[in-house]
């Protein structure tokens, strides 16, 4: 925890040289990692009926796959840290902090007085500033899978699979550990010989509010979020895979009866039942089909035989049509996020404010003298901001951005064997194909600034005044300034774009003798 300091009257710290006010930080560390591994192999033959259970997904009471060899291995690792801030504190009746030659730093802390707060740094600077809160976390996980890669209940593949995803995320905060500078019923006055800092921060009097510096800056602090993902597939093998009417049949006539355990709609189950009989009727044309061309070849009518026409155009698809090939596919993902939140810092009275940046070095001679305030607040009964040069108050942006691509592609090559169709016969599979998208979105909010008096709001500046995605009101406005009056509005925007792009083809190639039909069907 941080420190404390409290005192029933007065609390007095007096430096010749620094004093500095800061939190104390806990840190916490944690990893951990786990796996597993498995193989097995077979001298038994593959008989058909282990075939047909494999693909068909029933029950295999000889332990037989469709592949002798299998493995599996799967690995998942994490690690993280965090620091988390703990304010010291200085508590008095009233408190006073002196740095004769040196600066006052107040970091996620804070000074908390019922009557008088004075901060005193005459040579140096006096920062008033937020602590930060962190955390780290990366997440990783890989498998690899070797032999049987299982199947639908309509096909099975033996082959190779992997798969890889991680997980990055970084959090920063200071929302949680601002530093707070009060008085409940007095002033507060902060003197610096250099600049006047206050960053992620709040200060308040219940009576006057006094800050004068070289130059005054007041800044929000900042909460951060980042991460980044990454996922990776890939999967090579051999393929055995049953399509056609009486798969079409059966694969209805499943998901009715799935329908009906599941207690859906008996309406549902309906529709795939007459699903199935549609693929029935369509079936016996097939069958009749496949009579006529079996006749037509019989006889030597090869004129009536297209020779090239796509599946669209051909006769109804195969009845049955079993297809072995091999080829494999791979895919990959990235994506970022992040956004920044700003809190403003907040000077208030229940009096009067006056900010004076006198901009004299140590020398005495002014050099500069600027007041900017960045998303943040000023508020008191009067308000008066006094500066040899320029006066700035403009606004912070809260952003947001997400970016995203992913990419894919696959390739076969195989044989099939399909009767009561276009193709009759063995038949030579070819598909390829691939898609790719990306996209990309950033948003900015401003977090505007804001002076509000009560009474009367006092601008002065010896050179120009700039009000950038701000507020200065008063009931009553008087500004001098030396040159310059600058005003703009800031925008928010939000854009987001996006593209992707997919293609791909899939070629039967029917070759007499061993083949008789459409030359080509595909897509």
């Amino acid at each position: 925890t941080g420190s404390t300091l409290s005192a029933g009257g007065t609390a007095a710290l007096d430096a010749q040289r620094h004093v500095v006010l800061q939190a104390s930080t806990d840190t916490y560390q944690e990893s951990n990692s786990a796996s597993t591994s498995g193989s097995h192999f077979t001298t038994a033959v593959t008989t058909l009926g282990d075939l047909g259970r494999n693909v068909g997904g029933g029950p295999n009471s000889s332990g037989v796959g469709l592949a002798p060899y299998g493995s599996a291995h799967s690995a998942d690792n994490a690690a993280g840290s965090s620091s988390r801030q703990n304010a010291s504190v200085v508590i008095g009746k009233s408190v006073q902090v002196q740095a004769r030659t040196g600066d006052i730093t107040v970091s996620g802390s804070g000074i908390s007085a019922l009557s008088d707060v004075d901060l005193l740094a005459r040579q140096g600077k006096v920062d008033i500033v937020a602590g930060t809160d962190t955390s780290n976390r990366h997440e990783d996980h890989a498998d690899r899978t070797i032999g049987d890669l299982g199947g639908n209940g309509y096909s099975g593949t033996v082959g190779v699979r992997s798969a890889s995803r991680t997980l990055d995320t970084a959090k920063s905060q200071q929302s949680t550990i601002r530093s707070q500078v009060s008085s409940a019923a007095g002033n507060v006055t902060i003197v610096a010989g250099d600049n006047v800092t206050v960053h992620g921060a709040d200060v308040s009097a219940g009576g006057d509010l006094k800050v004068t510096g070289r130059n005054v800056l007041l800044d929000a602090g900042q909460d951060a979020e980042r991460s980044h993902q990454t996922e990776s597939s890939s999967q090579y093998g051999v393929t055995l895979a049953m399509s056609g009417y009486a798969v079409s049949i059966a694969q209805s006539v499943e998901q009715a009866g799935r329908a009906v355990e599941q207690h859906k709609d008996p309406r549902v189950a309906a529709l795939y039942l007459a699903q199935a009989a549609l693929m029935g009727v369509n079936a016996v044309q097939s069958g009749a089909h496949l009579g006529k061309d079996i006749k037509n070849a019989m006889a030597g009518a090869d004129a009536k035989i297209p020779q090239t026409q796509t599946q669209a155009q051909s006769a109804p698809t195969a009845f049955i049509k079993a297809t072995v090939s091999i080829g494999g596919g791979s895919s990959s993902s990235e994506s970022n996020a992040g956004a920044t939140l700003n809190q403003g810092s907040t000077l208030r009275a229940g009096q009067n404010v006056t900010i004076t940046a006198t901009g004299k070095d140590a020398s005495g001679k002014v050099v500069d003298g600027d007041i900017v305030a960045r998303g943040s607040s000023i508020s008191g009964r009067n308000v008066s901001l006094d500066a040899a040069r320029d006066i700035t108050l403009e606004s912070r942006q809260d952003n947001t951005h997400q970016d995203s691509k992913n990419s894919g592609s696959n390739a076969s090559i195989g044989v099939g064997f399909g009767l009561g169709g276009s193709q009759n016969g063995f038949t030579l599979e070819l598909a390829a194909g691939f898609n790719r998208a990306h996209a990309d979105g950033d948003a900015v909010t401003h977090v505007n600034s804001a002076v509000t008096a009560a009474d009367t709001l006092t601008l002065n500046a010896g050179r120009d005044a700039n009000l950038r995605g701000a507020q200065a009101s008063g009931n009553t406005v008087n500004a001098t300034v030396g040159r310059n009056l600058n005003v703009e509005s800031r925008q928010d925007t939000d854009n987001y774009a996006s593209r992707s792009e997919s293609g791909g083809a899939q070629v039967s190639l029917c070759i007499p003798p061993i083949c008789y039909g459409s030359a080509v069907s595909g897509s």
